[in-house]
């Protein structure tokens, strides 16, 4: 059994965060399960560069998991506003989940398009989905979903933050920002998320509330 299937496993045996962060089981493998939560992946494309020079254009997509990543792309790459755009903010963006292919979405499209990424885990996935995702055949991955910021200029680096005012959500999942480099155009691009996770045992039975 790989590691990331193990805590999955092991995750969904505790019905609230308080009594997982009280059990054996976090005090040895906590840091090893909130390391994705608190530290975003930023990746450098290869070529990116801004495509305006006037202003920038920012386009914001609810990627609905990466299911129709194809189409996507090609709206992406053709559309006369899209094609132009220097700032892509995504929201549910997998990575490593059976319904979209275990692909990483965000890393996906950014590789396509030039593009920097900066990608903040919101949570980590402990079934397949939900529906009839359930009954999928194979296996997630790396069971992430999370948030992300390409952009055509570098980034700083890239901050997860949580959300004020959300009483007994998980802290993690809340956003992410990702500042671009003082030379370019603007000061800060962000992606909110749009829910928050509570128990384990909630999300294994495919249920959220936010």
């Amino acid at each position: 059994m790989d590691r990331r299937r193990y805590l999955t496993e092991q995750l969904r045996r505790f019905g609230t965060l308080v009594e997982l962060r009280h059990s054996a089981f976090y005090a040895d493998c906590g840091a090893e399960i909130e390391s994705p939560l608190d530290t975003p992946e930023v990746v450098a494309g290869s070529g990116a560069a801004p495509r305006l020079a006037a202003f920038v254009r920012v386009v914001q997509w609810n990627r609905e998991k990466g299911i129709r990543l194809d189409e996507v792309l090609r709206q992406l790459e053709t559309d006369e506003v899209l094609r132009w755009a220097d700032v892509l903010l995504l929201n549910e963006a997998d990575h490593g989940m059976i319904r979209s292919g275990n692909r990483h979405i965000a890393q996906c499209l950014a590789q396509a398009l030039g593009m920097n990424m900066a990608f903040g885990t919101s949570c980590l996935e402990l079934t397949q989905g939900v529906g009839a995702e359930l009954a999928l055949a194979g296996e997630n991955r790396e069971s992430l979903q999370g948030n992300a910021v390409l952009a055509g200029v570098q980034f700083i680096g890239g901050n997860s933050v949580c959300a004020a005012g959300q009483p007994g959500g998980c802290p993690h999942g809340a956003g992410l920002v990702a500042p671009p480099d003082s030379s370019a155009t603007g000061a800060l691009s962000g992606q909110p998320a749009s829910e928050t996770r509570l128990a384990p045992g909630q999300r294994a039975e495919g249920t959220a509330r936010g």
